[in-house]
């Protein structure tokens, strides 16, 4: 018995993995801030349903992160854009 015969062949090279996780995360610089402005424009929204509204309008391929959300807010708010409404839930913040 030689080696051959005791050792299978190793099985064909898997195929590369499509990149799905790359096109889903692709979104241009500058659109989150459009679909936050576009959103706040319609109603006063937290930074959380904004989220879920970005995610429902876009199917579930697109959730922004709230590390990427609520620093936003916060900018768009030191510059003018947006205000935090008078009202107040316990903890949260709404934006106009």
């Amino acid at each position: 018995m030689n080696d051959a015969d005791r050792h299978p062949p190793p099985p064909p090279p898997r195929p590369p993995s499509p990149p799905f996780g790359r096109w889903i995360a692709t979104v241009p610089k500058g659109f989150l801030r459009y679909c936050v402005l576009r959103l706040l424009s319609e109603k006063s929204m937290s930074g959380s349903e904004i989220m879920d509204e970005i995610e429902k309008r876009t199917g579930g391929r697109w959730k922004p992160s709230p590390g990427s959300v609520y620093p936003l807010l916060a900018w768009l708010q030191e510059k003018g854009y947006t205000k935090e409404t008078p009202e107040q839930e316990a903890g949260i913040k709404r934006y106009t």
